[in-house]
This record gives C-alpha cells, structure tokens and sequence, in this order.
C-alpha cells in the first residue's frame, strides 16, 4: 500500500493542521465524488489499496459507471454515510459549510482535505509538473501532453479532467520525473476559496487563453486573469511559460512571470501554423518555428485543436522531448471522452457528444464538426447547464455560437431559482433570435418532447452532437439504446 505523509485539517477547526499518515487509512470518504477529479482520485486510491466510499446528488455517467466497474460504494447525500470508521473526509467544492453531510463529519471530528489539496501534499510535492491552463482546451491538451510523454519515453503522471482515450484512466501516479496537470480555475472547497491550480507548483504552463467563466464564483474578467496573473507568478525562474498569442489578456498575464515565455497562434506569436488542410481523416498543418518547419497530422477537427497540438508540442519542444516522437503521439491521440466523441449511430446518422457549455466552446464544437462533415446537415442539441451558461451574459453570443449548425434544438435552461431574474438566460429568448437570424431551431420545454422531435427531424446521412455539462436529461442515453 502506498505511503503519504498529509497535513491535513480538523473539520471542527479548519485553520488548524495536524499530521496524518495515509498508510493507516482504512476508510476514505469523498463528498461530491462524482466530479472527473474527485471519481478519478478516488479510482486511483481504491487501486492503491484503500478502503473508499462516496456520495454525491447528480449520479450519472460517465463517472458513476467507472465508480461502479472501480467497486466503490456510491450513496445519496445522507448524515447517516458518515461513520466513526471513516478516518478521512476529501471534500468536493460543490459541499457548502451548511451540508448534512459535512455537518456530521464536524461532530465526529473526521480530517477533512479538498481535493487539490490531497494532490499537492501526495504527489505533487515530489514531481515536476506540467500546468495545463485556460478557459477552454485544458482537457484536450493535457491528454496530448500526456500521451506525447508516453510515447517519448517518459511515463509522466497525470490528471485529466475527462478521460483519454489513450489510457484507461484520468489520473495515474508514476515514478517519473513529470506531473502532467489540468490546471482548473474553479475553486477548491468551501473552506479552500482558491483555484485548484494555485496548489499544482508549477515547473511550466501552457496557457490556451483567458475568457469568462464560472459566473456563480467570478464576477468579471479582471478577476479571473488577476488569478491567472499568480498562477504564472509560481513558475519558478528555469521553467516556463507557452501561451496562446491570440489571447487579449496575455500582455497582463506574462507581465507577471518570472519565466521566460514562449507564444503561439495560427498567425501570430513565436511559433506559427501553415497551410492547414484536412485529408483522409485528419488535420494536416505544418509547424513553423523561424526557419524550422514540421508536418502535423491529428485526427482531430477545427482550428481550436490545432492550436491545442501546437502549444503541446511547442511545451514538448522546451522539455527537450524529441519532437519525431511527439509528432507520432499526435497522430496516434484518440480523443477524449465528452470532447466530440462519436458514440454511434442511429437511423443512419452520426451521434457525437461534447461538453461545451461557453459560446465559444460550442462555436468551436461546432466549426469542427462542419470542417469533419461539410456536406452533411448538422443538427445541434443543446442543454444550458453550467452555472455560466444560465446567464445572460451570454445571451447574444451564443447567436452567433450556433452559425455552423443547420438545425438546433434548444433545451429549457436547468434551474434559474437561484439567479436573479434579471441575470436569467432564456432558451425560449434565445431560439426566438435564432430564427430571426434566418435558423431553423426549435425550443423545447421538456426532454420527452425533445426526443420525438429530434426523431422526427434527423435524415439518414445527418451529423448530430448533444452539447452539455451535465446528463441532457438522460436523452442521449435513450437514443444511445436505439442505435444500430
């Protein structure tokens, strides 16, 4: 069984911190653990050997059926899951102080970490690692980088915040020099108030880019990228910044590093990409450093992904891992799950599935898809979810998010009770705009009423993707059952 020497909190006392080894852990008890970090750590403990359990409100896949093929007990919120035997509690940021559950840990007295924090004090105080940051493209980047250390040799650990296709896992602990990270900017837990990334020590980041997010926890832009701002301000000075030229905040970000720092874009920065085209399955492009050029195949679509290939291996390049080499991971990547993965077919037509929730995560979705299969109608089915996409913030521009698409289906945003009416987004509102742009797109009040009508609508030779970050209501699963 593996050993960790962890400081971790008192649930009565959050401030104080007392020494706990993990080796004498029968019972490990996550709250929130259906979230991609929380299950995959949970996964990775289970395999170590641990006794582990969780509970969790919204229990669906994919996580619940890793949990469950992992052997890991999953409950319902209950004061009644918490037991004297658990002796520690790693608490997910979607527990209040106020929680039942979180309350009987208090009354027993149960040590208590977040998540980012049981990384920091058990791997990644010992790795050098790798800090994949942005609004968008973390996952698919740090899958890359993962997979590209792979195959030059080095076995890296990682986390990955949906899982890859090229490993059975998101998360893996190994003996390598390297931690590859993906480094959220959500916060950690209630009494944890910080980005998760803030406890990753960095060595390099590779930063996609900088927008606004997370709208329950951030209130503007300048408050994210003052965030982004420390995270670079951790990178020690023989390390690294690669970040992404096409990104307005990146002149106030890089003035905070103490790194040096490298750019990148399709057209800008100091490394480039040329004459990009798709053939046979894949996108072609060509690299372009000063004098130097490299020929880049990736079966994966739209310009979003080149991008995500050119920072990883730019990043790769710092590293000194061999760029042949990284070059073939590239070809051989897989994808992830939730990233336009294909999940089959049904009455002819190609089905997808993605997690873009922000407009411009659903524009690009969406351009991929057209540049994939652009002689084909491309239905989108998208559920407002994510805290963020509940508000009007970015009400018109989703408009133009859904420009690649032919027919759009619009599902009632998820529960607004607790957003000020005035800050409401509206589906209704938004397919009315769409159809005055010249769309064909329909609003849907209920996902029974959904599903017939996308029945109705889809054509034999049609590409349709089913956009959330949540369970669209279990629709897809119900079309996932009529597939051929």
């Amino acid at each position: 069984m593996k050993s960790f020497c962890l400081k971790a909190r008192r649930s009565e006392d959050l401030s104080q911190r007392i020494d706990l080894k993990v080796q004498t852990l029968d019972s490990i008890y996550f709250m929130g653990i259906c979230g991609t970090a929380m299950a995959s750590l949970a996964v990775y403990l289970k395999q170590k050997g641990f006794n582990v359990s969780g509970s969790d409100q919204n229990i669906y896949p994919p996580m619940s059926d890793t949990l469950k093929m992992s052997g890991i007990p999953v409950f319902n919120y209950s004061e009644n899951n918490i037991r004297p035997s658990i002796q520690l509690v790693i608490v997910g940021n979607v527990i209040s102080k106020n929680h039942e559950e979180f309350k009987a840990v208090q009354k027993l007295k149960i040590p208590c970490l977040s998540f980012p924090e049981f990384l920091e004090q058990t791997v990644l105080y010992q790795t050098t690692n790798i800090v994949i940051a942005g609004t968008h493209g973390k996952s698919t980047s740090s899958a890359l980088m993962s997979h590209a250390g792979e195959t030059v040799g080095e076995h890296p650990g990682f986390f990955v915040g949906a899982l890859p296709g090229n490993f059975s896992s998101s998360f893996r602990s190994t003996r390598s020099l390297w931690f590859v990270i993906e480094g959220d900017e959500y916060d950690s837990s209630f009494f944890a108030k910080r980005p998760k990334f803030l406890y990753y020590n960095p060595h390099a980041v590779l930063l996609t880019g900088i927008e606004f997010d997370h709208g329950d926890i951030y209130n503007s832009l300048n408050e994210i990228t003052d965030l982004f701002c420390e995270l670079v301000q951790n990178i020690p000075r023989e390390g690294s910044l690669v970040a992404c030229a096409h990104d307005p905040q990146l002149e106030t970000v890089i003035k905070h590093c103490p790194a040096p720092v490298i750019t990148y874009g399709i057209d800008r920065g100091d490394w480039t990409i040329k004459n990009r085209t798709i053939e046979s399955g894949y996108q072609i492009f060509d690299i372009c450093h000063k004098e130097e050029s490299y020929p880049c195949s990736l079966p994966l679509f739209g310009e979003h992904n080149a991008l995500n290939a050119l920072g990883v291996f730019v990043l790769s390049c710092y590293l000194k891992w061999p760029a042949e080499k990284v070059l073939q991971s590239f070809k051989t990547f897989k994808g992830l799950q939730r990233r336009l993965e294909f999940k089959g077919k049904f009455q002819g037509a190609e089905i997808y599935e993605d997690f873009a929730h922000h407009p411009t995560a659903v524009k690009a979705s969406l351009s991929a898809l057209k540049e994939k299969h652009p002689r084909q109608k491309l239905i989108a089915l998208f559920e407002p979810r994510s805290f963020t996409s509940r508000l009007n913030v970015f009400q018109k521009d989703y408009i133009r998010a859904f420009e690649k698409a032919d027919l759009i289906f619009i599902a009632k945003e998820y529960d607004t009770s607790k957003i000020p009416e005035e800050k409401r987004f509206s589906s209704k509102q938004l397919v009315q705009e769409l159809k005055q742009e010249g769309k064909l797109a329909f609003f849907h009040d209920n996902f029974e009423n959904m599903e017939e009508d996308f029945i109705k609508k889809l054509g034999k030779n049609d590409v349709a993707v089913f956009m959330t970050s949540g369970a669209f209501g279990g629709l897809l699963k119900q079309i996932e059952k009529k597939f051929s």
